[in-house]
């Protein structure tokens, strides 16, 4: 029997385009589960092949790494995924933060003179 770890990645697809190569629409986002095919196990991990890997170049992944590659079952996949989008989500958040409030201070004239270039 084949075994099989996953891994979640999301995808952008761009909009469809009409007759005159307009977007038409809005672009989709869809989460993909890689299936990746293990070739040997060790007691530490297991040795995963994919598509994106090429058939010649496996991967190692360790079985109880903090940060995996790919996990063995879908279950905790999609925790790993969660987990990894939670960093990138935090940094935008406050550079959004950033952005409104300095927006606001430009908004309000509480400007200052700054260093001459």
């Amino acid at each position: 029997m084949t075994e099989y770890w996953y891994r979640l990645e999301e995808q952008r697809y761009a909009a469809p385009l009409n007759e005159y190569d307009e977007p038409v629409g809005e672009g989709r986002l869809v989460v993909h589960v890689r299936k990746l095919k293990v070739l040997r196990l060790t007691p530490k991990g297991a040795w995963l092949i994919g598509l994106q890997f090429g058939e010649g170049n496996p991967r190692f992944v360790l079985r109880e790494g903090k940060k995996r590659f790919a996990c063995p079952t879908l279950e905790e996949a999609t925790a790993s995924y969660l987990k990894r989008k939670e960093r990138p989500a935090r940094i935008l958040s406050a550079q959004l933060r950033t952005v409104e409030a300095a927006s606001a201070m430009a908004r309000n004239g509480r400007v200052e003179m700054g260093i001459d270039w």
